[in-house]
């Protein structure tokens, strides 16, 4: 379960800094005022699975539009959906592949579900909550199949007590 939280936490915010990194550059290169604010906002934004960098590259791709700056903002808008917007996944499981133990989309429906059901906690607590689980159903199918050979036949027997003992 430690080892599930810590690299969840580790993954998404190691994930969340490139995201702002990489925004924030992006916004510093298109002029953009600002950028090592909004690309921190970005930062914190993208560690929340449900918002995410596009509540601020969108808007500022607007921003640009409408400043008559189409080039830079068809720039933003498309190394914002596609650099910014996909980074997460492909770095996150390179991320936690080995520690994580889990499959990237029940992490990710982990996450989801715990920030739903315990709040921010919850993006930790979600996949811890799936790596217990996962681990007691193996314990318990662990004990199941390792049973001996040899069943009681009346209630009360032993397994290797014999009726003439």
């Amino acid at each position: 379960m430690a080892e599930t939280a810590h690299a969840t936490l580790l993954g998404t915010v190691f994930v969340a800094a490139v995201q702002g990194t990489l925004a924030g550059l992006m916004f510093w290169w298109l002029g953009v005022p600002t950028p090592v604010f909004w690309g921190l906002v970005m930062g914190l934004l993208a560690i929340v699975p449900v918002l995410g960098a596009f509540v601020i590259w969108v808007p500022a791709a607007v921003y640009l539009a409408l400043q008559g700056a189409w080039a830079s903002a068809a720039i933003l808008t498309v190394c914002g959906g596609v650099v910014v917007g996909s980074i997460d996944n492909l770095l996150y499981p390179m991320l936690v592949r080995n520690r994580l133990r889990l499959h990237t989309v029940v992490a990710f429906i982990g996450s989801v579900g715990g920030i739903v059901l315990f709040g921010a906690s919850g993006l930790v607590l979600g996949p811890a909550v799936i790596a217990i689980t996962i681990s007691l159903i193996d314990v318990l199918k662990n004990r199941l199949t390792d049973q001996p050979e040899s069943a009681p036949t009346r209630p009360g027997e032993l397994p290797h007590q014999s009726v003439t003992d």
